[in-house]
């Protein structure tokens, strides 16, 4: 929250702002993603995924 605040307090951007959605669509995205992929592989018995996989995309 006092990072909103004080984001509001310093104005805006608008070069940064129009960045903001596709990057904020580009992490939605890479969540969704990684829950359809970790998910079904622990509740499916198959196991995690290998341990370069988790290291190579970050989790």
């Amino acid at each position: 929250m006092s990072f909103a605040v004080h984001a509001v307090h310093r104005g805006r951007r608008p070069r940064l702002d129009t960045g903001a959605p596709p990057t904020a669509f580009g992490l939605v995205a890479v969540v969704a993603y990684h829950h359809y992929d970790t998910v079904p592989r622990l509740r499916g018995g198959t196991g995690a995924p290998a341990g370069w996989l988790v290291r190579a995309t970050g989790g």
